[in-house]
């Protein structure tokens, strides 16, 4: 396992290079235009992606819970900050692919809904919420 995971590190420069070379004979020197393209969203991706994260561990913290989902989100964006700096055709589709949503699981909304949690329910079920006003 370990040699086919090497091997995929290997193989992914000259695949980049053989990448953009035939990138290259398609669109001329625009290759060069792409690649700065791509690695300024990359960092500003990047660059967002603290905020991101900070963000998301304030309403968990907030709300008292864990925050599982938004910590995955805010690691895919970095990864897919990160895919889109490194130049190369392959590692952008990579990205593109990270940075598509992704469905939440269904045990995971369940624990996210902004209904659940220990002021949605009353602890008895003869309790009556509600407010009121004295009228003297």
């Amino acid at each position: 396992m370990l040699r086919i995971a090497l091997l995929c590190v290997l193989a992914l420069p000259v695949l980049e290079v053989l990448g953009l070379v035939w990138l290259g004979q398609q669109i001329g020197s625009w290759v060069w235009l792409y690649m700065l393209v791509a690695m300024l969203l990359g960092w500003g991706l990047l660059k967002s992606v603290r905020l991101t994260a900070a963000w998301v561990m304030l309403q968990s913290a907030r709300q008292q819970q864990l925050p599982v989902w938004g910590l995955l989100y805010a690691l895919r964006q970095g990864l897919a900050g990160v895919l889109l700096i490194i130049p190369g055709m392959f590692t952008d589709v990579l990205a593109l692919l990270l940075l598509l949503p992704w469905p939440m699981p269904q045990r995971w909304q369940a624990s996210v809904s902004p209904s659940q949690g220990p002021a949605a329910q009353p602890a008895d079920p003869d309790v009556l919420e509600g407010e009121f006003r004295r009228m003297d």
